[in-house]
């Protein structure tokens, strides 16, 4: 697995060793985890190719309605095949990037809406729905989800509770209890190592 890693392939490793997300071997896996990684590094290495293909037909109005519809497009039919492998092949569902690729695609999504948005942040009592909705959405997802049906439908509220989160903050003010309690300094500090902390949870 380890090897597999390093090559960002550790997925498609696990796959191969009938070594389900859910099975008992995986949890005395040290790499078990690097799963995810070879999913984003996947992603990243067609991502900029089409976030390129995005930005340079921007200005040219012919192509740009078919470029704009090339990540939705993908974003669904990956949620369409998430649905199913949840379903059907449970391990297809959690270890490939196309039943993923909607997750890490709505990122994507959300700043091409920014982006594109003109509307002013005036709204701040729509700002504040979001960041109450958007949090019950990850503690629900947190607290309810069954490992049998993921990652659709349960990665489903986490991923939507986040773009209503961060997009709260981004487009609203810096007003509001959960807006400050993100800004608290051992809550950003937990932020800033997530990611390194993220690269050893499992062994952790």
């Amino acid at each position: 697995t380890a090897l597999a890693a390093f090559w960002g392939v550790s997925n498609f490793a696990l796959i191969a060793s009938n070594d389900g997300y859910f099975s008992p071997r995986p949890d005395y896996n040290l790499f078990t985890h690097t799963w995810s990684l070879s999913v984003e590094e996947q992603f990243y290495f067609i991502f900029p190719f089409l976030f390129w293909f995005w930005l340079s037909s921007r200005n040219k109005k012919k192509y740009v309605a078919i470029t704009s519809l090339i990540l939705p497009t993908l974003t669904l039919l990956s949620l369409s095949f998430a649905f199913w492998a949840s379903k059907y092949e449970r391990d297809w569902g959690y270890y490939l990037l196309f039943s993923r690729f909607w997750e890490l695609a709505a990122g994507a999504l959300l700043f091409r809406y920014h982006y594109s948005c003109t509307t002013s942040n005036l709204l701040h009592h729509v700002s504040r729905i979001k960041e109450i909705v958007g949090l019950a959405l990850i503690f629900i997802g947190f607290y309810y989800s069954e490992k049998n049906e993921f990652p659709f439908p349960w990665a489903f509220l986490p991923v939507l509770g986040s773009l209503l989160l961060i997009d709260s903050f981004i487009s609203g003010s810096r007003k509001g209890v959960i807006n400050y309690i993100f800004r608290i300094s051992a809550i950003r500090y937990v932020g800033k190592i997530s990611y390194s902390l993220y690269l050893w949870h499992w062994i952790v």
